[in-house]
């Protein structure tokens, strides 16, 4: 299989929150994803609170984030969640979904985020058939910015965050906002549809993300 960027490669978007960074012991609990194309024109979208934790069990720092952005209220309002199990089979269905579209051409999933090495740690923990799918090579933002600053020390990131931070579906469109600001080639800037950016923004605005 060629190494090289084409039409039949997409871009997974994913971040995750967890109960903290322990891959032994921690658990995730909310999943954003949005894939898309290698010009990044978003295609699919996910975004759920996955399974619930007790904020006692967590340490400190871990609870008090997830008490700042939301997400442990949010988590408390709900009385049922779909688990990891549902979660990876919705996954697995996008991705079929994906391949029956491009026909008989196999695509190439690229993991794409910031750190994005640890959601897919716990991704090949508690989801294997789905990081099975998933290429071994992957874009990692949190790289691409310091190697942006290596050679540009003046570099300043005006991509704002989307919503409030360690949400997993804000922060992984911060991520998508500025791929598409900064790595996207001027070809397909030019090419970019109206309508892909109005479909992101209705992802957001029905998830109050600004």
């Amino acid at each position: 299989m060629s190494s090289k960027l084409n039409k039949n490669c997409k871009f997974v978007w994913i971040d995750l929150e967890t109960t903290g960074l322990d891959i032994e012991k921690d658990t995730i609990i909310e999943i954003g994803m949005i894939v898309s194309d290698i010009n990044f024109q978003a295609e699919y979208f996910y975004d759920a609170i996955v399974d619930s934790f007790d904020p006692k069990a967590i340490s400190s720092y871990v609870r008090k984030m997830h008490a700042r952005s939301g997400l442990t209220a949010e988590m408390q309002d709900m009385t049922s969640f779909p688990g990891i199990a549902a979660a990876e089979q919705a996954f697995l269905v996008m991705l079929e979904s994906i391949q029956a579209e491009a026909g008989e051409d196999e695509l190439t999933f690229y993991p794409a985020g910031s750190s994005v090495h640890f959601d897919l740690d716990f991704i090949r923990r508690d989801m294997p058939t789905f990081y099975s799918r998933l290429s071994h090579r992957h874009l990692d933002l949190t790289s691409v910015k310091i190697g942006i600053e290596c050679a540009d020390p003046k570099f300043k990131n005006k991509v704002k965050q989307q919503g409030k931070p360690h949400r997993a579906f804000g922060d992984i469109c911060t991520d998508y906002e500025f791929a598409r600001k900064y790595l996207r080639s001027k070809k397909a800037r030019k090419k970019a549809k109206k309508s892909e950016h109005n479909f992101l923004r209705g992802i957001l605005e029905q998830y109050g993300v600004e």
